[in-house]
């Protein structure tokens, strides 16, 4: 285990042949980041490999980290793969899951022609910063007004993942910036925790 700041932070090993282990491990660390306390830190070592990045690897692998002593996870934050969505919501039932905005925001950017690309970021800031769901809704059908017909693929794909991109807005602001992503933990592990 490694230490940032003197708290060892976990690290769950997925390979893949897909080589996109390490971004499934982040986003699982990630799920359970908010619930890991001290004692979470200092009593497991929480490295796991597993075959492949399936729904059932996903299933050991939380009923393995819970059968180490986790309990309670609330929320979780990962890409939309969606066997690693199933498992969480099989195996942390009652636990919400905030799709990172990061990475939607990658995959939107994919099905917005260049020219509009400026407009959907500005438009995506204003839903992903919103104070409350309301908001992000309000910031959306501006969004979506101001694209039609240019970008209509993008606008479809927000629509489809709005409510699991805006799920923090239903968490208290002091978190809505820190568990909105996984990015902050994918750069912790890049530098090398």
């Amino acid at each position: 285990m490694a230490s940032v700041h003197g708290v060892a932070q976990p690290k769950l090993i997925s390979t893949s042949p897909a080589a996109q282990s390490a971004q499934a491990s982040i986003s699982v660390v990630q799920l359970l980041r908010k619930q890991f306390g001290s004692w979470l830190f200092s009593q497991l070592s929480l490295v796991r490999i597993a075959d492949s990045e399936c729904e059932r690897s996903w299933k050991e692998t939380f009923r393995w980290i819970k059968d180490r002593g986790l309990h309670g996870v609330e929320y979780g934050v990962s890409d939309a793969h969606q066997g690693l969505v199933n498992a969480v919501h099989e195996c942390f039932q009652g636990a919400s899951w905030q799709r990172c905005q990061t990475h939607f925001r990658r995959n939107l950017s994919d099905r917005t022609p260049k020219r509009h690309q400026d407009a959907r970021h500005g438009g995506l800031d204003r839903i992903f910063k919103a104070d409350d769901k309301n908001a992000a809704r309000q910031a959306f059908n501006e969004l979506a007004a101001e694209l039609e017909g240019k970008a209509d693929k993008a606008i479809e794909m927000l629509e489809l993942g709005m409510e699991d991109a805006t799920a923090v807005l239903d968490l208290p602001e002091k978190y809505h910036r820190r568990l909105r992503t996984t990015n902050m933990l994918e750069r912790l592990i890049e530098d090398g925790i």
